[in-house]
C-alpha cells in the first residue's frame, strides 16, 4: 500500500462526516457530538452525529481505524480488531436510549449552525442507526481495492442499524440528499438486507444503483412481488457519463430550494421597518420559532418535490421581466391531497416596493381555500439574472379557522439580500 507522510485522524474522519451531514441535510438539524448526564452523575455522548428531524431521529456513529497493510495482506487479528471497531459504534448506538431516558422534558441541542434546537423525544416515530466506518489509509487504493461492508444491517434494542464505510456515504449523500430521500433510501434498505431479498454479495454502490435507477423493481421486490433481486448496476451507470449528466441536469433547479433553506438562518432578528417595509402587527417576522417551522417545512420536500419548485420558480421568474405587476403561480404540493401549497411570486419591484405585502396578498387568497392547510410563499427578482434576495412566508391553518378560514396568525419572514443564487 502507497504510504503518505501525514495521515487523517479518527476526529479528521468525524469532520468530513459531519461536513457530509450537513451538505445532505442542512447545518440546521446536525448536532455534533452532544453530551448529557445520566442520573448516576456520569457524562456520555449520545451520538457522533445527530439528526432530529420531525419523527425521525437518525443517530451517528463514526469509526475509523489506520491500517497500512493491503486487504489481501491482512492477517486474521487484524480483521478482528477491524470487525471489532464496529461492533464498538453498533453497541454505543443505543446510548441515545440512555439520553433520552434521561430527560424529564425537551431540551434544548446546539447544532453545527451555531443556533438551538429543540429535542423533544415523544415525537419521533422512528429512530436510525447509522455506522460510518473508514480505514485510514485506504483512501491510497483504488475502489476495487478498498474493504467493502456487505450485508450492513443489524439491530440493537428495536433500533435498525446501517453500516457504511465512509466512502460509500459518501457517494450515497451525492445522489440521496435530502432527510426524507435518505430514509426512504434506509427504509428500503432494511427489509432487501433482513429478509434476504438482495445477496449477501450485493456491493452499496450495487443497491444504490438499483434504488436510483430501478425504483419500481425495489418496491416490487419489498411488496413480495419477487423473491430475489440481482443488482449489477453501478459499475455501468459511472461510465455513462451522458447519463449522470441527464440526471444532474434534472437535478438543478431543485438547489434554487436547498439555497432558501441554507440562508434562513439570516432572517433571524429581520428588521422590516429598516427596510422600509411596512406590513400587519399580527405578521411574525425576524424570530427563532418562525426560522425553525419554515426550514422544517421546506426541507421536508424530497428531491423530485424541489424540482418541480425550482422549475417553477424558474419559470415564474421568466415570465416576470418587463411586467409592472410581476408574475405569480400557485400549485398543491404533488402528492398531499392539496394540503399544503405554494405560491410562487416575481417582481421587479423591491421588497420596500412592494413585493413582500403583494406575496402576502396572495397568500392570503389560497389559504382561503378551505382544502388547503397549509401555504408557503417564496418571493424574488424577476429576470433570468441569479436571484438577489428572496421573501418566505408561511400560513398555517389553526383548529378556530377550520370553518371561517383566515390568516389573523400566519407564521412570516422575509429573507435577507445576498449576491448568491442558484439557478
Amino acid at each position: 500500500m502507497k504510504e503518505s507522510p501525514a495521515h487523517r485522524t479518527g476526529e479528521d474522519v468525524e469532520d468530513l462526516v459531519e461536513m457530509i451531514c450537513t451538505n445532505m441535510f442542512f447545518a440546521d438539524f446536525t448536532v455534533r457530538s452532544h453530551k448529557f448526564v445520566q442520573p448516576s452523575g456520569k457524562h456520555l455522548e449520545s451520538a457522533d452525529i445527530l439528526i432530529p428531524f420531525r419523527d425521525t431521529l437518525l443517530v451517528f456513529q463514526v469509526k475509523s481505524r489506520l491500517d497500512l497493510t493491503h486487504p489481501t495482506n491482512r492477517t486474521p487479528v487484524q480483521w478482528q480488531r477491524i470487525e471489532r471497531k464496529i461492533s464498538d459504534a453498533i453497541v454505543q448506538i443505543k446510548t441515545v436510549k440512555r439520553f433520552i431516558q434521561s430527560l424529564e422534558s425537551p431540551t434544548d441541542l446546539r447544532t453545527s449552525r451555531g443556533l438551538n434546537t429543540v429535542f423533544d423525544p415523544s415525537r419521533f416515530r422512528q429512530t436510525i442507526g447509522i455506522v460510518i466506518f473508514e480505514i485510514i489509509g485506504e483512501e491510497y487504493l483504488s475502489e476495487d481495492e478498498r474493504t467493502t461492508i456487505y450485508k450492513g444491517i443489524t439491530h440493537s434494542r428495536d433500533i435498525p442499524i446501517h453500516v457504511f464505510t465512509r466512502q460509500d456515504f459518501q457517494t450515497i449523500a451525492e445522489w440521496v440528499n435530502t432527510v426524507p430521500d435518505f430514509v426512504d433510501y434506509l427504509n428500503k434498505r432494511e427489509p432487501l438486507l433482513d429478509r434476504g431479498i438482495l445477496s449477501n454479495l450485493t456491493s452499496e454502490m450495487d443497491y444504490l444503483g438499483g434504488y436510483l435507477l430501478m425504483p419500481k423493481m425495489i418496491d416490487d421486490a419489498i411488496a413480495g412481488r419477487c423473491d430475489h433481486l440481482i443488482l449489477d448496476l453501478w459499475g455501468h451507470f459511472q461510465q455513462d457519463e451522458e447519463e449522470i449528466n441527464r440526471i444532474k441536469s434534472l437535478m438543478s433547479p431543485s438547489y434554487i430550494i436547498d439555497h432558501i433553506i441554507e440562508r434562513q438562518h439570516e432572517t433571524i432578528g429581520y428588521d422590516h421597518i429598516s427596510e422600509g417595509v411596512t406590513i400587519p402587527n399580527d405578521i411574525h417576522t425576524g424570530t427563532h420559532e418562525t426560522y425553525d417551522r419554515i426550514i422544517q417545512e421546506l426541507a421536508s420536500l424530497t428531491r423530485t418535490e424541489r424540482i418541480g419548485l425550482g422549475k417553477n420558480m424558474i419559470e415564474v421568474r421568466n415570465n416576470a421581466a418587463g411586467k409592472s405587476t410581476g408574475w405569480t403561480r400557485a400549485l398543491p404540493l404533488p402528492n398531499s391531497s392539496c394540503t399544503v401549497a405554494f405560491v410562487l411570486f416575481a417582481s421587479e419591484r423591491t421588497r420596500a416596493e412592494g413585493r413582500y405585502n403583494a406575496l402576502l396578498n396572495y397568500v392570503d387568497r389560497m389559504a382561503n381555500k378551505p382544502e388547503v392547510s397549509t401555504v408557503i410563499g417564496i418571493a424574488t427578482e424577476a429576470g433570468s439574472e441569479p436571484p438577489q434576495s428572496f421573501d418566505v412566508c408561511m400560513w398555517k391553518r389553526t383548529p378556530n379557522q377550520l370553518i371561517d378560514p383566515t390568516w389573523t396568525t400566519p407564521v412570516l419572514r422575509a429573507e435577507s439580500d445576498s449576491q448568491a443564487g442558484h439557478e
